[in-house]
Protein backbone atom coordinates (compact mmCIF):
# COMPACT_ATOMS: atom_id res chain seq x y z
CA UNK A 1 0.00 0.00 0.00
CA UNK A 2 0.97 3.79 0.33
CA UNK A 3 2.95 5.54 2.91
CA UNK A 4 0.40 8.72 3.09
CA UNK A 5 -1.48 8.29 6.30
CA UNK A 6 -4.69 10.27 4.99
CA UNK A 7 -5.94 9.87 0.91
CA UNK A 8 -6.43 12.42 -1.51
CA UNK A 9 -10.00 11.07 -2.08
CA UNK A 10 -12.66 9.09 -0.92
CA UNK A 11 -14.49 6.73 -2.54
CA UNK A 12 -18.76 6.47 -1.91
CA UNK A 13 -21.24 4.97 -3.81
CA UNK A 14 -24.46 6.82 -3.40
CA UNK A 15 -27.96 5.16 -2.58
CA UNK A 16 -31.26 7.00 -3.19
CA UNK A 17 -33.90 7.13 -0.18
CA UNK A 18 -36.96 8.10 0.41
CA UNK A 19 -38.21 11.73 0.11
CA UNK A 20 -35.11 12.73 -1.50
CA UNK A 21 -32.67 11.37 0.67
CA UNK A 22 -29.68 10.26 -0.64
CA UNK A 23 -27.58 7.83 1.32
CA UNK A 24 -23.44 7.31 0.79
CA UNK A 25 -21.36 4.81 1.91
CA UNK A 26 -17.92 4.42 1.68
CA UNK A 27 -16.38 2.08 -0.16
CA UNK A 28 -12.58 2.93 -0.68
CA UNK A 29 -9.61 5.74 -0.84
CA UNK A 30 -7.40 6.89 -3.33
CA UNK A 31 -3.69 8.62 -3.22
CA UNK A 32 -1.71 10.14 -5.66
CA UNK A 33 0.68 8.15 -7.67
CA UNK A 34 4.35 8.76 -7.24
CA UNK A 35 4.99 10.88 -9.65
CA UNK A 36 1.51 13.02 -9.09
CA UNK A 37 0.13 12.22 -13.19
CA UNK A 38 -2.82 9.84 -11.34
CA UNK A 39 -4.16 8.00 -8.65
CA UNK A 40 -4.45 4.57 -7.04
CA UNK A 41 -8.08 3.65 -5.62
CA UNK A 42 -8.56 0.82 -3.27
CA UNK A 43 -12.21 -0.45 -3.11
CA UNK A 44 -13.37 -2.40 -0.48
CA UNK A 45 -16.59 -3.26 -2.21
CA UNK A 46 -18.16 -2.31 -5.64
CA UNK A 47 -21.08 -0.23 -6.00
CA UNK A 48 -23.89 -2.36 -7.59
CA UNK A 49 -24.97 0.59 -10.09
CA UNK A 50 -20.98 1.20 -11.07
CA UNK A 51 -20.94 4.59 -10.01
CA UNK A 52 -18.52 6.06 -7.88
CA UNK A 53 -18.53 9.29 -6.40
CA UNK A 54 -14.30 10.67 -5.15
CA UNK A 55 -14.53 13.53 -2.62
CA UNK A 56 -11.76 14.91 -0.45
CA UNK A 57 -11.83 13.29 2.90
CA UNK A 58 -13.02 15.79 5.70
CA UNK A 59 -11.32 16.95 8.42
CA UNK A 60 -11.87 14.91 11.64
CA UNK A 61 -13.46 16.98 14.30
CA UNK A 62 -11.06 17.48 17.37
CA UNK A 63 -12.08 15.37 20.57
CA UNK A 64 -14.49 16.94 23.40
CA UNK A 65 -12.50 17.70 26.17
CA UNK A 66 -12.12 15.10 28.89
CA UNK A 67 -14.98 16.60 31.57
CA UNK A 68 -14.74 16.06 35.03
CA UNK A 69 -17.14 14.77 37.29
CA UNK A 70 -18.05 16.46 40.85
CA UNK A 71 -18.37 13.18 42.65
CA UNK A 72 -18.95 14.88 46.00
CA UNK A 73 -22.73 14.05 47.01
CA UNK A 74 -24.68 14.66 48.45
CA UNK A 75 -27.03 11.33 47.66
CA UNK A 76 -29.79 10.34 48.49
CA UNK A 77 -31.31 6.89 49.36
CA UNK A 78 -33.13 4.53 47.45
CA UNK A 79 -36.43 3.88 49.43
CA UNK A 80 -37.70 0.94 48.91
CA UNK A 81 -41.39 0.67 49.29
CA UNK A 82 -42.57 -2.94 50.09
Amino acid sequence: MTTNKKPAFEAFTVRDGAKGKSYFTKVGAAWPTKNGGGVTLYLDALPVDGKLILMPPKAKQEAAPDATVNDDGPYIEDEIAF
